[in-house]
């Protein structure tokens, strides 16, 4: 299942599948291709029928990200029915979705609200007359601190409102990297407004994984605006636990990026080794927290500085360490550290391929914000040093894009 933003009637939404390997393609497409993809798919391709229909869900209970409509009537009178278990083409949502921004009253995936808390509490009674009684008694909570709004309700579209939806999958001689693609019109779902930007829609999404089992991304398209769902396809004799935890992917609280196996991120040890929670940490190219979007974190750590140096490879730095070695510190120390969200690699010293050479001030490296963190303490390290420094978030929370710059190819950018 996959949910999306319903507003802006009359506009469409393109989901498109593609193997991972081939992410690179994303931007290349546009809706002259994707179109062109879907008019040339043979009858064969064209997935039809209820299973594969948009549906809505609305809701008239507060919301905190809002959207809520005056009354469930006002979708009915639209054309809308309501889809209830037991009905034919009824899906449950899955539990897994249920922190969504939109029509929940609370719980956020960033704050790691959404996993399942088990808590067991031993009683134990002793009652002494003439004999000794012990009563223990075992409790088991289940606890989840995701909720979502109490009438939230599947509605179907009337027939027309698919009438411009397609839905194919095949392989296109000038376009083999696209595995499939589901093209949804966007609509009006009731009298009283003109599009639904924080309710949405949903519908069940087919992989059809002509590559085999691994790693396919679901891209979300419409207009300007784009978005990635990692899928991981796998083997059928691989063993899936049948909830909707397991099958949506959802890692544990202390994970921060890379779930589902996307973004290449690898596990580094805390500093000074020992058990405790792992984080996840994802690599991301041409990516960086730009000033003004975070916060340095200052706390101390044996073995890694708030700002670490990261040598060039085949080089060491200052206090003896490959770049590996050195890498694994920062992201150690990022793991421990208490507000610690991610971490920023950037150049020490402007790198002479750049075109437009940054002045110190323009450089995204906290010089002077913490012991440590200053020009000339890298002075003594090998030409092509970057600085590793961990961050807390603190830009304007938005729900169309991510919290960092990503730039392919600026020539005033260092990264």
């Amino acid at each position: 299942m996959v949910e999306w933003a319903s507003g802006h009637p009359g506009s469409y939404h393109y989901l498109v599948v593609l193997k991972a390997t081939d992410e690179d393609k994303m931007s290349t497409h546009t809706e002259a291709m994707l179109n062109e993809y879907l008019a040339s798919a043979p009858p064969a391709a064209v997935e039809q029928g209820a299973a594969y229909r948009k549906m809505h869900y609305g809701w008239t209970a507060t919301s905190r990200a809002g959207g809520d409509e005056k009354k469930l009537s006002n979708f009915e009178a639209r054309g809308l029915t309501k889809v209830e278990a037991g009905d034919a083409g009824f899906v449950a949502r899955p539990e897994a979705f249920a922190c969504a921004n939109y029509g929940s009253v609370k719980g956020s995936w960033e704050k790691g609200d959404c996993e399942q808390v088990t808590l067991t509490l031993t009683l134990t009674l002793t009652l002494t007359l003439t004999l000794t009684l012990t009563l223990t008694l075992t409790l088991s909570l289940t606890l989840r601190d995701c909720e979502q709004v109490g009438d939230l309700t599947l509605f179907a579209y009337p027939e027309a409102d698919h009438a411009e939806d397609k839905r194919v999958a095949y392989a296109n001689a000038k376009y083999p990297h696209l595995e499939a693609v589901h093209m949804f019109k966007a609509i009006k779902p009731t009298d009283e407004k003109a599009g639904f930007p924080k309710q949405f829609d949903t519908s069940r999404i087919s992989i059809p994984a002509r590559g085999g089992a691994g790693m396919y991304i679901v891209q979300y398209f419409w207009r300007g605006y784009r978005d990635c769902i990692d899928v991981d396809v796998l083997a059928l004799n691989t063993p899936v636990p049948p909830t909707s935890l397991s099958m949506y992917g959802i890692g544990s609280a202390t994970e921060i990026g890379g779930g589902g196996g996307g973004g290449g991120g690898t596990v580094a040890p805390p500093v000074g080794g020992g058990g405790g929670p792992q984080t996840k940490m994802s690599k991301i190219d041409h990516c960086q927290y730009v000033q003004g979007s975070y916060t340095l974190v200052t706390e101390e750590m044996d073995g890694a500085d708030a700002c670490h140096p990261i040598p060039p490879p085949g080089a060491t730095n200052s206090k003896g360490e490959s770049r590996a070695v050195a890498l694994d510190a920062c992201n150690g120390r990022c793991q421990l550290a208490e507000m610690c969200e991610a971490v920023n690699v950037v150049p020490a010293s402007p790198p002479p391929a750049l075109a437009f050479q940054a002045d110190e001030d323009d450089q995204n490296v906290p010089w002077d914000d913490a012991a440590g963190c200053t020009a000339a303490a890298f002075a003594a390290e090998p030409a092509g040093t970057q600085v590793c420094y961990g961050l807390q978030v603190s830009g304007l929370e938005t729900e169309t894009s991510e919290e960092y710059a990503l730039i392919a190819n600026d020539a005033e950018d260092e990264v």
